[in-house]
């Protein structure tokens, strides 16, 4: 721990998202129940508050292709709102390409958050659900198997970047995913010329989190991370020219 929060100072870095797993099929004859979904929330929790971070995103085992949660998700989650509360922390599942936003997945949490009235669960928003034009490599993998296994994934779900309107205000992370970015700042599958307008309008406050999942060779991820938030800025700066520097209530 001592460590931890000594490399957090040293590199002036900020702790917000906590990866984690709810693995319901950790034994491979039955699944997870709800009590044993909410030890595991619960055991992340406490880990991620002492670490410092904001939000854990638990990644659900899924029951098909369009990434529907293990039905347990909800129980377990439900369970563990008043320790969330207690220690001041978010749970956000995420919204991650094939699902896009106006799918019954997504409107499950959305349901969930209006039911129980709860401030300590919301949404993440995988940028890559935005991609609209296909992938034209892929890092150190079979490009071809991809494309025949999971095309969704390399052509693209096309979400229309006005859907942030519906649950822009249950999301307080992004995670910035994109895949390569030219010197000229022109993302290749990721259309940011439409997805900052868009967040600026809305009023967003959240963060963003650089995801790149492009090209694996060595120094690539650097150079392309440093452009994204070359681009962000940039059209950030663009629109807030464009509109005195104010946004939309």
């Amino acid at each position: 721990m001592d460590h931890w929060f000594a490399q957090l100072e040293r590199y002036g870095l900020e702790p917000t998202n906590f990866a984690c797993w709810v693995d319901t099929r950790i034994q491979i004859d039955r699944n997870m129940s709800v009590e044993e979904g909410a030890v595991q929330i619960a055991q992340d929790l406490r880990l991620a508050h002492r670490l410092g971070f904001k939000f854990i995103r638990p990644k659900f085992g899924v029951i098909d292709r369009t990434l529907t949660p293990d039905p347990i998700w909800e129980g377990a989650v439900e369970r563990s709102l008043d320790l969330a509360q207690q220690l001041d922390m978010m749970i956000l599942p995420e919204i991650h390409a094939p699902t896009p936003i106006r799918h019954p997945v997504t409107e499950g949490y959305v349901n969930f958050i209006e039911r129980t009235g709860t401030k300590n669960f919301g949404l993440m928003i995988d940028t890559g659900i935005f991609q609209d034009r296909p992938l034209d490599a892929w890092g150190g993998g079979d490009f071809e198997a991809i494309k025949k296994g999971a095309p969704e994934m390399v052509y693209g779900t096309k979400v229309p970047v006005d859907h942030l309107d519906d649950i822009i205000q249950y999301v307080p992370f992004i995670q910035a995913k994109f895949h390569r970015i030219d010197e000229n700042l022109h993302d290749h599958q990721i259309p940011w010329d439409r997805i900052v307008p868009k967040l600026k309008a809305l009023g967003y406050t959240g963060y963003l989190s650089s995801e790149y999942e492009g090209a694996r060779d060595p120094w690539v991820a650097i150079e392309q991370v440093r452009r994204q938030h070359a681009l962000v800025r940039k059209l950030e700066a663009e629109y807030e020219a464009a509109n005195g520097g104010l946004v939309d209530a």
